[in-house]
């Protein structure tokens, strides 16, 4: 039998089989990369959706904090513009009641 051992050819394995099994690896390897930033894709869209949700319902809710906020100055002008016209009409016929008290008393007409 040539002076070889029939075993032998199982006991070392050939270049090719070796690099078959090597290249296998990283066959595997290189797929279960794949999925992982596939599953990792997926997970920054389900956050980015979720964060997106938030920060809309944050923007409603601070849009009609704003619009509350907003109706209750527009009431307090109205308000202040009222009290300033009774104020400033009291002031008005205060002063006109002076002066007719005062003209009467030096007795201007």
């Amino acid at each position: 039998m040539d002076g070889m051992n029939p075993l032998e050819k199982f006991e070392r394995p050939s270049e090719d089989w070796v690099m078959e099994a090597r290249v296998a690896v990283l066959e595997h390897i290189a797929a279960s990369t794949k999925e992982a930033i596939v599953d990792l894709r997926d997970e920054m869209r389900q956050e980015r959706r979720a964060n997106h949700e938030q920060i809309d319902r944050l923007q409603r809710s601070t849009t009609d904090q704003f619009q509350r906020i907003q109706d209750q100055f527009q009431r307090v002008n109205q308000t202040a513009d009222r009290d300033f016209r009774v104020l400033f009409g009291a002031l008005i016929a205060t002063a006109i009641g002076l002066s007719t008290m005062m003209a009467k008393g030096f007795h201007w007409f």
